[in-house]
């Protein structure tokens, strides 16, 4: 019998095919490991990431606003997600 993947391993997973630059594969596994409230806000932050680089910046929006809703980031690195969220926000002509 096979066991769910925890959220830790599904992001791990993301990670991995993140690094070879595999972004829609990546973006299901961090899709998974946002079910857990541990891993939600990484993975979302994640996931941001790979939508901007196949070029689903609407999506990416969504998921950086996701992130950014959690509370697992230190200050430090919030203001970097608001300013990866301005740029693609700004690539779209958005405020």
């Amino acid at each position: 019998m096979l066991r769910e993947l925890s959220g830790c391993e599904f992001y791990e997973r993301g990670l991995a095919l993140k690094k070879v630059q595999i972004f829609d594969m990546a973006v299901t596994e961090f899709r998974k490991a946002t079910r857990d409230p541990e891993h939600a806000g990484k993975a979302f932050a994640q996931m941001a990431l790979c939508l901007n680089s196949l070029g689903r910046d609407h999506e990416a929006i969504t998921a950086f606003r996701e992130a950014l809703a959690s509370e697992s980031f230190s200050p430090i690195e919030r203001v970097h997600m608001q300013y990866l969220l301005g740029k693609t926000l700004e690539s779209l002509n958005r405020d």
